[in-house]
């Protein structure tokens, strides 16, 4: 008994000196990036986590200047949040994206709302859902369209920094589901660039499609869009994927190929600069 009375009393006394240690001025260390606010502005909304962590409920670590330390980006994200604490300021329209993570992260509920309803917040959350829709087959699909591009570049990497030739073509097969039910595609299999045919049914087992059931012209393709994806949501996504990557696209025409029960689309890549 003796004891666990020493041990509440040692947790009693950190609790104090963690109840204690805040002053009413208080220096911040966010992510590297120093600001100053007052103690009661950070308790200001009781349901942010800002609130919780200088409540006194908690201790929180400090830099060796003896700032309290949040490991967050603290460069142009934060000092909304304290604006918004200090006296109801809301962000630029076009910032509304960066602030809403942070605002998430802090459960600053009113600047969450504010956010929502901002277009660019709107677009992000739509992206979001989109592609948790989408699911890991639209990466599998797209990993293997970049290695394409990657595997074309460092073969003759010169031949792709001129400003006038400076791209190259990519190119994937899809389906398209018959019109009549239970009429399987005509085609056996979709050929891939490394000699491995694709069936373009699931009901049809690998083994049975082989080279001979293409025409001699038979394109080699980069890639086959998986069963499932949606074609100009997946063109959306790999738009946006490609640019992050550091390459521009274009896109051609989309033709039909095998009786129209196989259509191909051409992708032009060029580098950004």
């Amino acid at each position: 008994s003796q004891l666990v009375l020493c041990f509440s009393s040692l947790c009693a006394h950190v609790y104090v000196a963690c109840a204690w240690q805040f002053p009413e001025v208080v220096e911040l260390n966010v992510g590297g990036h120093f600001f100053t606010t007052r103690l009661s502005t950070l308790r200001k909304d009781e349901n942010s986590m800002l609130a919780a962590m200088f409540s006194g409920r908690h201790c929180i670590d400090r830099d060796s200047s003896g700032r309290y330390f949040i490991d967050r980006d603290g460069g142009e994200n934060f000092a909304p949040i304290l604006n918004y604490l200090r006296h109801g300021e809301l962000p630029r329209v076009e910032r509304a994206l960066d602030v809403y993570r942070e605002a998430l992260y802090y459960n600053l509920e009113g600047l969450i709302t504010w956010c929502e309803t901002q277009p660019n917040v709107i677009a992000g959350m739509m992206y979001k859902h989109a592609r948790e829709w989408l699911g890991p087959s639209y990466d599998v699909f797209k990993n293997k369209l970049l290695e394409s591009a990657q595997k074309r570049f460092t073969t003759n990497p010169e031949s792709y920094l001129d400003d006038k030739t400076g791209y190259f073509d990519l190119t994937f097969a899809f389906t398209r589901p018959s019109k009549q039910p239970g009429k399987q595609p005509a085609t056996n299999g979709i050929s891939l660039g490394n000699g491995v045919v694709i069936p373009t049914s699931s009901q049809q087992p690998a083994q049975k499609c082989t080279e001979h059931t293409f025409a001699q012209d038979t394109p080699k393709f980069d890639a086959v869009l998986p069963t499932g994806l949606d074609l100009d949501m997946t063109l959306n996504f790999l738009r946006r994927d490609f640019h992050e990557a550091g390459l521009s696209t274009e896109w051609s025409p989309i033709y039909s190929y095998f009786k129209s029960t196989c259509q191909v689309c051409h992708i032009r890549v060029y580098f950004l600069y």
